[in-house]
């Protein structure tokens, strides 16, 4: 009787030692499940981040394009012997010539270049910003000063135009955009350099 109470008494003490040993495999198991969902949601986040980043980068950029493609346009079309002449474009292009086309050119700023001066997100002391506004047509082009901005989603373009030579003008399209979760705002540029061609 002895024996079997012995015998039944070690078996409680072996499955009490195994239960105990169950238990902190399971916690050790919850532990490192936590570790590899933390890693995956940040990763997942980060990952989202530089995804939005990059659509909102590609907007902007394609509004600036499209900026230099009207600047381009309006010149073209303000030409007297062009067979697109255009009264509008003639005078938006003879406006720029004469009001916003700056000879103060920022000390760091290399003509017909890329650009290789700090970008910020306000324009240029001394410059006179301005953004053309490109219509669905029939609604023809036109000029606005200063710089536009869109608070829903953070994003902010302007136009300075610095009359590098007699000859030719450097346009610098410069946006930014506030990326998400980003505290900086993220500048972009984009230089074109067109030839004056109108008689002033």
């Amino acid at each position: 009787m002895r024996t079997i109470i012995k015998r039944h008494h070690n078996k409680q003490k072996r499955h009490f030692f195994q239960r105990g040993d169950t238990i902190i495999e399971v916690l050790f198991s919850v532990v490192i499940l936590g570790i590899v969902f933390t890693t995956a949601y940040s990763l997942t986040d980060f990952g989202l981040n530089a995804e939005q980043s990059s659509i909102e980068r590609t907007q902007l950029s394609g509004i600036l394009q499209t900026q230099a493609e009207a600047l381009r346009t309006i010149r073209d079309e303000s030409q007297a012997g062009s067979p697109d002449y255009n009264a509008v474009a003639a005078g938006i292009w003879t406006n720029i010539l004469n009001n916003y086309a700056t000879s103060t050119v920022p000390s760091n700023y290399t003509a017909n270049s890329a650009p290789t001066r700090a970008q910020g997100c306000t324009p240029t002391a001394g410059s006179n910003p301005m953004t053309i506004n490109t219509p669905a047509a029939p609604t023809p082009v036109s000029l606005s000063a200063g710089k536009k901005t869109n608070a829903t989603i953070g994003e902010s373009y302007w136009v300075e135009a610095y009359q590098t030579s007699p000859k030719y003008i450097d346009f610098d399209i410069r946006g930014c955009w506030e990326p998400l979760g980003g505290s900086t705002n993220q500048p972009i540029q984009v230089v074109v350099v067109i030839e004056r061609l109108i008689v002033d």
